[in-house]
């Protein structure tokens, strides 16, 4: 935390004694102090803008639910460009960046994440390190990221012609965002009250592709006949995903191919997909 500067004093008034004629060397005193890493530890939860961390170096989330930093207050006066703040999650909850396109007050207190994405920091284990910029635009910039561990979200589940619904059954996708290549997990595990929809399925993705190009090693296990048949998967757009299944010729899977679905069949898909 910076320290305020306050002159020495000149003992006789003549300007050549006392410790007048040394405020040089206070003053560099005082910026080898302002060099020391300080902390700061938050406990807010949801959604945070022009978050006050007290000018500190390390700013410690132990939120017990989610927080969300639509921003941060920009560097205190007197500014020092290259002001960092390294930001480590430590609580129970997932800590979010919004990205500066997501608004959220003073332009100068906004976060530019580098993907046009929220990104998220696992709770406990993520942490991220900030640069404010006073060059280009004043703003926040995120120079690395580490997720620190796999972040869960339910994928939607539809079919072409209507939607399947998991019921009872399990639906969970996974991510872990390194940089701007995001690494991606899904599981189905059909349920008894599982229903199966019509039509061809996809998966949405849990952010956004830079195109629609890539493929997905994926397995599909037909669980009452105990045959697995191996699939590939591919992006149909930059939300979503589907799978084709072993056949001749491969055919896409769906409710009744390449097995007919039903309670504890599963569908794997697992790969690696690109943020613009």
């Amino acid at each position: 935390m910076a320290i305020t500067r306050t002159a020495w004093t000149d003992d006789d008034g003549s300007g050549l004694t006392g410790t007048l004629i040394n405020n040089a060397e206070k003053t560099s005193l005082y910026d080898q102090i302002d060099g020391r890493w300080s902390e700061v530890t938050t406990t807010l939860t949801g959604t945070q803008n022009a978050l006050d961390f007290s000018q500190a170096d390390v700013l410690y989330c132990n939120n017990a639910t989610l927080l969300t930093i639509g921003s941060l207050l920009a560097p205190a006066s007197p500014v020092k460009p290259g002001k960092r703040l390294m930001i480590v999650s430590v609580g129970a909850g997932q800590v979010d960046l919004h990205d500066v396109t997501a608004g959220s007050g003073t332009a100068a207190n906004r976060i530019i994440t580098g993907s046009s994405i929220t990104i998220s920091l696992a709770p406990t284990f993520g942490r991220v390190l900030l640069e404010y910029d006073d060059t280009f635009a004043d703003r926040w910039r995120v120079i690395a990221h580490e997720q620190g561990d796999w972040i869960t979200y339910t994928p939607t589940w539809v079919g072409s012609g209507s939607n399947p619904a998991i019921g009872d059954g399990s639906l969970v996708g996974r991510y872990y965002l390194r940089g701007k290549v995001v690494d991606l997990q899904i599981l189905v595990v059909a349920g008894s009250t599982t229903t199966y929809g019509t039509g061809t399925y996809t998966w949405a993705l849990p952010l956004t592709a830079a195109s629609a190009f890539g493929t997905f090693p994926a397995w599909i296990l037909d669980n009452s006949a105990g045959a697995a048949y191996i699939g590939i998967g591919r992006l149909f757009s930059t939300t979503t995903v589907g799978v084709y299944g072993t056949a001749n010729p491969a055919v896409q899977v769906a409710a009744t191919s390449p097995v007919t679905f039903a309670v504890n069949d599963q569908i794997w898909i697992s790969g690696t997909y690109r943020l613009a």
